[in-house]
């Protein structure tokens, strides 16, 4: 028996399930309905023969109005005449647009090929084509029933346990609180590295984890190189070094939301030559600060002035150290973050006497990037933007001061737009505190280093001369899978975690008007199937339209004084029944006629032997 039986996937049980709105293609086009598979399923089918049954029921009405455009005209020729009655009584009989259309072409061929070219009109060629185009298309009908399928694309629904699990704080802080903190802030880290590794083209991964969850499994950022450096006179080489990681713009329907945001970070080498200063906190930003414990560093890092500073206010400043003493490097190396030209020769220990062989050790004793990172809203419906902010650091502007900004003057979206608006903004501030460079390599120490792929027994193989360059890139694409995880997470409790040790923060006393951060993030569950209310709607309405319609062949004959209406009567005329009654009527009426003429003949069998054959004729 499978261990997996009975395994429900994260999310599945978050689905809302019936109708609801994708704000993201309009209140119509959006309209959607969610149900489970088992329910789908069924109801896919049903539509399916909902379908079949109205192409069946419009062939009823169609075959009515043709019927009529094929009465023969006077100026007929007898030919013209015969094959146009016969073409009527297929027309009148065939149930189905396919039976017809075999139909007509067993008529067509009768009267041959020579026959059939020379006396075609431009009518048999338009019936011809009908009938088939309406046994193809509803066909195709069918079988496009199941373009309302939108995917697993589903919405969350509000449960209780919605929202932002953080360790349970304590003042002053603890052992086992720093531990629990320590713990989550790890698993953050190990579950964005491996959604990168398995879902990022970047990643290198074959992929073992579903990578369709999200609405948009991946956001490829761009880097730019030769950007100026924002920290004036501290860049390595020149001024003009520095690096962007962009993300470009991410609609918020992208994350699960509804608005756009734009991202932006520019990295550049710093240089540790004389005495370099480093940030520190200012009264609008807010850094993080990391003594670098080590014996052998000839400075002390924490006496160092607090000189450098980003001209602009409300930004944030992620410092990164590396030391890399006491590796040793196959190769000398160019990179600016691993530079390593000082050669080593080390003698052959198992087989002296032999050349001896090189290393090339760091020039630097201590290597630093410093980070400046920032990011804005925009909207596409306005096409305002907010200025550019830190990720951690609260801009003096409320998030009404954004939303108002967002806007811009004289515009009034409807109240649900603007509620959409503001919600998603809170979320994904809240979320954007969590994507600073510093957290992609949170607890993972020198293992967060790419570089570490080809490290061997203090041996570093050959880097590229842009290895700190795609450090800081695959670092980057972390923090974007931090974000994506983080929003959807927010869906229900995380699984594995202790409740006792942990709360909800959208529970806390007085926050109850943040559940409304709820029941909004939209994601695939490979459960459920989402149909489009829109094309539900069309197929019955049109179905149902063309089964009342066609019973206008039924109905009105039932009306006294259109019964006698001229093509309701020859459309009764060639019904099946009513051409084998009138036969019948014909057949006894001519065998009368003939039995009252041959009745003195004596060359009529002997009746006294039994009833007499009334098709039994003697000539």
């Amino acid at each position: 028996m499978s261990s997996n039986q009975g395994y429900v996937p994260y999310g599945t049980d978050a689905v809302y399930t019936g109708f609801w709105i994708n704000q993201d293609r309009g209140r119509i086009l959006g309209a959607t309905l969610t149900l489970p598979d088992k329910q789908a399923a069924p109801l896919l089918a049903a539509l399916a023969v909902l379908v079949a049954l109205a192409g069946n029921r419009s062939w009823h009405l169609c075959r009515l109005i043709w019927h009529r455009f094929l009465r023969a005209k006077e100026a007929h020729t007898s030919a013209i005449k015969i094959r146009r009655r016969k073409q009527q009584v297929v027309i009148r009989n065939c149930e189905t647009a396919g039976g017809a259309t075999l139909g007509l072409f067993a008529v067509w061929f009768n009267f041959g090929v020579l026959r059939i070219l020379r006396e075609f009109s431009p009518k048999d060629i338009v019936l011809g084509l009908f009938t088939l185009g309406h046994w193809i298309s509803f066909i195709a009908l069918g079988v496009l029933v199941s373009q309302i399928v939108v995917g697993n694309l589903v919405v969350s629904k509000v449960l209780p346990t919605c929202g932002l699990w953080v360790p349970i704080a304590s003042d002053p802080p603890t052992t086992e609180s720093n531990a629990i903190f320590n713990e989550m802030k790890t698993n953050e880290t190990i579950n964005a590295e491996n959604y990168v590794r398995s879902c990022y083209p970047k990643g290198g991964s074959q992929g073992i984890i579903a990578c369709d969850k999200f609405i948009t499994r991946s956001f490829q950022q761009q880097t730019i190189e030769g950007q100026a450096c924002p920290f004036k006179g501290v860049c390595l080489p020149n001024a003009n070094s520095a690096v962007t990681f962009d993300s470009g713009n991410m609609t918020f329907s992208e994350l699960g939301l509804n608005t756009r945001f734009y991202s932006v970070s520019d990295k550049s080498d710093d240089d540790t030559g004389e005495n370099e200063t480093l940030p520190f906190n200012n009264a609008n930003s807010m850094s993080y600060n990391y003594r670098l414990l080590s014996a052998y560093l000839p400075y002390q890092l924490e006496k160092f002035p607090p000189a450098l500073q980003v001209e602009e206010n409300n930004n944030e400043l992620s410092i990164f150290y590396m030391q890399d003493m006491g590796i040793l490097f196959i190769e000398p190396e160019k990179d600016p973050w691993f530079s390593a030209n000082i050669a080593n020769e080390f003698p052959q220990l198992t087989k002296p006497g032999d050349p001896v062989f090189t290393r090339y050790s760091a020039d630097r004793w201590l290597n630093i990037v410093l980070c400046h990172e920032q990011y804005r809203f925009c909207s596409t419906i306005t096409e305002n933007c907010t200025d550019f902010r830190g990720l951690i650091s609260r801009n003096k502007s409320s998030n009404q001061e954004d939303y108002n900004a967002l806007l811009g003057s004289g515009t009034k979206p409807k109240v649900t737009t603007g509620s959409d608006w503001a919600f998603s903004i809170i979320l994904f501030e809240e979320f954007m505190q969590k994507t600073p460079l510093a957290f992609s390599i949170a607890g993972s120490s020198d293992l967060a280093l790419q570089a570490n792929r080809l490290l061997n027994d203090g041996h570093q193989s050959k880097l590229s001369d842009r290895q700190w360059i795609l450090e800081f890139e695959f670092w980057f694409t972390m923090a974007l899978a931090r974000l994506q995880l983080g929003i959807f997470n927010t869906i229900e409790r995380p699984l594995g975690l202790d409740d006792t040790r942990t709360f909800n923060f959208f529970a806390v006393e007085g926050r109850e008007a943040i559940y409304n951060l709820c029941g909004r993030i939209k994601f695939n569950d490979p459960n459920h199937t989402s149909l489009s209310t829109f094309g539900l709607i069309l197929i019955l309405v049109f179905s149902l339209f063309l089964m009342f319609a066609s019973l206008m062949g039924t109905l009105l004959p039932l009306i006294p004084f259109v019964k006698r209406w001229r093509p309701l009567v020859e459309w009764e005329r060639d019904d099946a029944l009513a051409l084998l009654a009138s036969d019948y009527e014909w057949v006894e009426s001519f065998h009368v006629a003939f039995d009252r003429k041959a009745s003195p003949s004596q060359n009529i069998h002997n009746d006294s032997v039994g009833e007499r054959d009334p098709f039994q004729m003697d000539y």
